[in-house]
């Protein structure tokens, strides 16, 4: 009865050892899955950073573009503004001399016909 009890034990023994040794490998293969998960969560940062990077120096590129092209329509409706006013002001300062001739010439138009006539 004895040698059955110390064969239970031996065998309990041996599974217990089984199993242990079947733990060690788990976690040995968790621990290497873990470790494989990390160096891909690296990788991945690292790429959004580069990609980030990249995306910021487009925006970048983009914006000095788009102030550019603003500036020169700036630039170009304000050199058209100026040329129409300028054009403008000509054609006022033509009117104004016409109508001054033609003044002049209705109050001396009475007085030359009445010495011609």
């Amino acid at each position: 009865m004895s040698d059955d009890r110390f064969n239970k034990i031996d065998d309990a023994i041996q599974r217990l050892a089984t199993v242990a040794s079947d733990l060690s490998k788990m976690l040995a293969v968790n621990e290497h899955r873990i470790g494989q998960q990390e160096k891909t969560t690296e990788n991945i940062v690292v790429s959004m950073d580069k990609r980030r990077n990249e995306v910021d120096s487009i925006l970048k590129d983009v914006y000095t573009t788009i102030r550019s092209e603003v500036n020169l329509v700036r630039e170009s409706a304000t050199k058209q503004h100026e040329d129409q006013t300028s054009k403008i002001e000509q054609i006022q300062k033509t009117i104004y001399l016409a109508m001054g001739a033609v003044s002049v010439l209705s109050m001396v138009a009475p007085f030359v016909t009445k010495h011609l006539f």
